[in-house]
């Protein structure tokens, strides 16, 4: 199967992407970080750059796999506890933004979720 990991360079895709392999599977991953390709190639995928909040450019980077597996985050650096909001707000645009741009290309998305024990949902 062709897999296409959106967001390979991240905490869960860096771990993914072998055992995926390993499994036989063709993996395409994509990174934001020009500097972190190489890190896809040896981890056995065909990487590839892709900004997850740019519909033409996320449009330009998958072609053709039967699945999308949606890991792109924006977490680094140090944690702001008091300021989630603010420390989140790219990963947010990510898992909402981001998911639109993956599900708009017509391949069956398999989508990471987080629910804060502490959030405050307010909006539609």
């Amino acid at each position: 199967m062709h897999i296409f990991v959106a967001g390979g360079t991240g905490v869960i895709g860096r771990r993914l992407i072998p055992q995926l392999v390993a499994r036989g599977h063709r993996v395409t991953a994509s990174t934001s970080n020009p500097d972190k390709l190489a890190a896809l190639r040896e981890l056995g995928a065909e990487p590839v750059q892709m900004n997850g909040l740019d519909a033409t450019s996320v449009r330009a980077a998958i072609t053709n796999p039967e699945v999308i597996v949606h890991e792109m985050t924006a977490i680094s650096g140090k944690p702001d506890m008091r300021h989630m909001d603010r420390w989140f707000a790219k990963t947010n645009r990510l898992r909402t933004e981001g998911t639109d741009h993956l599900v708009a290309t017509g391949i069956p998305v398999i989508a990471q979720s987080y629910g804060a024990w502490n959030g405050i949902h307010e909006g539609g």
